[in-house]
């Protein structure tokens, strides 16, 4: 018997409804998990401020693409999670690298980001935010929802293999996956197990500024919590935060051996 649930495409009358199953998921969720460079979770902890972009610069082109689109009244802001109990080696080298970091995020944390009163629009410049415009409560859209992955499935032309955690389905309905934009991600990506905060935001309040992110600040009082929440990277030269879980047990140098590298 397989150890995996299944996640039953009967149980949602239409993709709200899975829309809404998805944000559930991620509201219960323990471990928020963001891997990055040190310097930019320095600059969180020290501002005690989350950074949401518009995705342009996303590894994943078909993800940026879903997330925002010219035709739409909305702009959206995302911040990507992973809410994997365990540290993720993949994560940790596709983000973070040799002189990264990864905050773990406590669900204290994240629902004082789901409740904050105002978030911030601006752009960074040189390593710092530049504010151009503050919205209230009343004027944008916050939530957190897990991401669905999902790939052509081998029985079915209109069914999705789909993938979220251990729930899978060999054929869930595509028309329910088809409509959910930046809550799916193709099968790849779905080591990541990932979770993002998303601020919605009509585009006539820009004002037609360059708004490139959304900053999000949490209570001052949680920045001593939070650094103790901080993880070098398993292969940090220069350390300064708790040691990660894999310190010593891996080592991905993988061109130790390239002739570019033997050249410097």
């Amino acid at each position: 018997m397989s150890i995996n649930k299944s996640i039953r495409d009967n149980s949602f009358e239409n993709s709200d409804s899975l829309k809404s199953y998805l944000e559930e998921k991620a509201r219960n969720h323990t471990h928020f998990k963001y891997y990055s460079k040190s310097e930019y979770i320095s600059n969180i902890i020290k501002n005690h401020t989350v950074y949401l972009t518009n995705g342009e610069k996303w590894n994943d082109t078909l993800d940026r693409e879903n997330l925002n689109s010219s035709i739409k009244e909305y702009e959206n802001f995302a911040v990507c999670l992973s809410f994997s109990k365990s540290e993720n080696v993949a994560m940790w080298m596709l983000y973070s690298g040799n002189d990264g970091c990864m905050i773990d995020y406590s669900k204290d944390i994240i629902n004082q980001i789901l409740n904050t009163d105002a978030v911030e629009l601006g752009v960074f410049e040189h390593g710092e935010f530049k504010r151009l415009k503050v919205l209230n409560s009343c004027e944008f859209r916050i939530f957190i929802s897990d991401v669905i992955y999902y790939a052509d499935s081998k029985k079915s032309t209109g069914e999705y293999y789909v993938k979220r955690s251990d729930e899978v389905n060999g054929n869930f309905k595509k028309s329910l996956v088809d409509n959910l934009n930046f809550q799916k991600k193709t099968l790849p990506w779905s080591y990541e197990n990932e979770c993002r905060i998303i601020v919605s935001i009509k585009k006539e309040l820009l004002d037609n500024l360059p708004i490139k992110v959304v900053a999000i600040k949490f209570p001052e009082k949680y920045k001593e919590s939070l650094s103790k929440r901080v993880y070098d990277s398993p292969n940090c030269k220069k350390c300064n935060y708790q040691e990660s879980a894999l310190k010593s047990k891996i080592n991905w140098n993988l061109c130790s051996d390239c002739s570019y590298v033997k050249e410097k």
